[in-house]
């Protein structure tokens, strides 16, 4: 996927959109693969996932406090 910048001018608002989110659901998926990767790599748990997810929640709890959301 390659995004065209000349003729910036002549995009539309939808073709942006578009675009945008052609650009977050590769990102899903590239996010997605990686991880499997990881799980493999490190020969990770279902367990271990269990406590990463844990983790991550209590540290996303945390910066929200931070940022007031």
């Amino acid at each position: 996927m390659s995004i065209e910048t000349e003729n910036i001018e002549n995009l539309s608002i939808e073709d942006i959109e578009t675009t945008l989110k052609q650009l977050q659901k590769r990102e899903r998926l590239l996010k997605k693969i990686l991880l499997e990767k990881l799980i493999k790599e490190l020969d990770l748990t279902e367990d271990d996932l269990k406590d990463f997810e844990k983790a991550r929640e209590e540290a996303w709890k945390e910066e929200k406090k931070k940022l007031r959301l």
